[in-house]
């Protein structure tokens, strides 16, 4: 009976999380730590080229993904600023509501809260350049992030999609 349960669940999630209709909204939770003088520069660049996406929102809950950016200005010995480093991870959330099940009655709840919110590692990136490329390496980021991340699942739920309208 459990394995029936479980691919009960599975089903559900599978065509819980892809919406019926219309476009579906990825969310993301961008978190920046940067030197000062570039600090507001690499929040504007990349959260501007999320939203050239169209399709992605960004959040401090409940978010798909979790950027999380680092970015240096290099210096010299001497004190002289030789480029920027940028520092890039990549986490996705985990969804916890099929592990329900695994729970024994007396502990689901607490299971269930101490799992959720979870995120899990998927990439890292390191980027660096001039100190005159600092925008481009952010456009190259969302870039990267798109076509491997994004692309693929907005492929996968336009399947899930189709299956569903047939």
């Amino acid at each position: 009976m459990k394995p029936v349960l479980l691919m009960l669940q599975i089903f559900y999630f599978v065509f819980s999380v892809t919406p019926i209709y219309g476009q579906q909204t990825y969310r993301i939770n961008l978190e920046i730590s940067a030197d000062e003088k570039i600090q507001s520069k690499v929040e504007s660049f990349v959260a501007r080229e999320l939203r050239s996406l169209g399709d992605v929102a960004q959040t401090s809950e409940y978010a798909d993904y979790q950027i999380s950016v680092v970015a240096l200005i290099l210096h010299t010995l001497s004190g002289q600023e030789t480029g920027i480093a940028i520092s890039v991870c990549i986490n996705q959330s985990f969804y916890n509501g099929f592990l329900s099940h695994l729970f024994k009655d007396d502990v689901r709840s607490l299971g269930m809260q101490s799992t959720e919110g979870t995120v899990y590692f998927v990439s890292h990136w390191l980027r660096s350049g001039g100190t005159d490329d600092l925008q481009s390496i952010c456009t190259g980021i969302v870039a990267d992030f798109d076509s491997q991340f994004l692309q693929p699942r907005r492929k996968q739920d336009q399947k899930m999609n189709d299956m569903k309208n047939k």
